[in-house]
């Protein structure tokens, strides 16, 4: 997901695998199906401004979400019987809400919708996600549903 050049690096890791060598990976799903960035990126944009989202955003954590883009991807790699099958789970963010805060601070969609934003705004917006993150808190920490494809594929035989 966060290959700076997908194209090259799928066609290398194709190169590096013996005929019919298998690859398997997880990537996540689209980005509105992942309650456990929705949730939080939802209750901060009650009060942080929607950013300007462009194609390099989705070369981050969702670059493999679309099927048809991730398939035709290894494909062209050289990669052969490829399939994505859905997987969802519950992704664990975190032992305790303030501790899940901590760790979505440092995410890429925390970057994405706190930059260049006043320090107050950016405080609202954190205190929302707080607030959003209570009910998903557990004797086993914070949990949201994630859900990701598991996606292998064959190197010619």
């Amino acid at each position: 997901m966060f290959f700076g050049d997908p194209p090259t690096a799928f066609a290398n890791l194709a190169r590096s695998l013996r005929s019919g060598g298998r690859i398997a990976f997880l990537a996540w799903q689209d980005l509105a199906v992942n309650d456990w960035a929705m949730v939080p990126a939802l209750a901060a944009l009650q009060h942080v401004p929607l950013p300007e989202l462009d194609d390099t955003t989705q070369t981050q954590a969702f670059s493999l979400a679309d099927p048809d883009h991730t398939t035709a991807l290894l494909h062209q790699a050289g990669f052969t019987d490829i399939v994505l099958d859905p997987v969802t789970a519950p992704l664990w963010l975190g032992a305790s809400v303030n501790d899940a805060v901590r760790y979505l601070q440092h995410a890429d969609l925390a970057h994405t919708l706190f930059t260049a934003i006043p320090e107050d705004t950016a405080a609202a917006g954190w205190a929302a996600v707080t607030d959003a993150l209570r009910p998903h808190a557990g004797d086993e920490g914070v949990e949201l549903p994630g859900a990701a494809w598991l996606i292998t594929g064959r190197t010619p035989s």
